[in-house]
């Protein structure tokens, strides 16, 4: 009799465990501490960004917290590429919110057209590890942000 109920306790104390753990699917990202940035998913963007830039091209990263750099410079002619090292989604467009026709040509109503590639709008959510490239053409300071976060903002200076 005692044997069972030591078994019975030991069930009920597995089963009481297991229901305070939370369950977390090999694709599930670990939950960030206060102090930390959430994980990049195994993506190296530091092998996309730390080698020599190709001539005429600028990298910008999206992180949990805002894009990296947050303001560039760079000539007429130049492409910017935006990377989404963040495990959840942005979306680079320009500026204003929510039509992004600051710079000129540009229109969220372009998206899904033959026009997409003109547009500086990315047009789709951008997943972990997404790259986005712009080519600049237009001299100005030009403000974009993320379209599903409105508050992460940047600025392209086009000399």
């Amino acid at each position: 009799m005692k044997i069972i109920k030591v078994f019975i306790f030991v069930l009920v104390l597995s089963v009481v465990v297991m229901a305070c753990t939370p369950y977390r699917t090999p694709k599930d990202p670990p939950t960030p501490g206060p102090a930390q940035e959430a994980p990049k998913s195994g993506l190296d963007t530091a092998a996309v960004l730390d080698t020599p830039e190709k001539k005429g091209e600028t990298f910008v990263e999206i992180t949990s917290s805002g894009f990296v750099p947050q303001a560039i410079t760079i000539n007429a002619g130049e492409t910017v590429t935006w990377i989404n090292a963040a495990t959840i989604n942005h979306w680079v467009a320009s500026n204003p919110h929510p039509s992004h026709t600051g710079y000129p040509g540009s229109s969220s109503s372009k998206c899904d057209t033959a026009e997409e590639k003109t547009t500086f709008d990315a047009c789709r959510r951008m997943e972990s590890g997404v790259k986005y490239s712009f080519t600049f053409t237009e001299k100005g300071l030009w403000g974009y942000h993320d379209h599903l976060n409105s508050g992460f903002r940047g600025t392209v200076v086009v000399e």
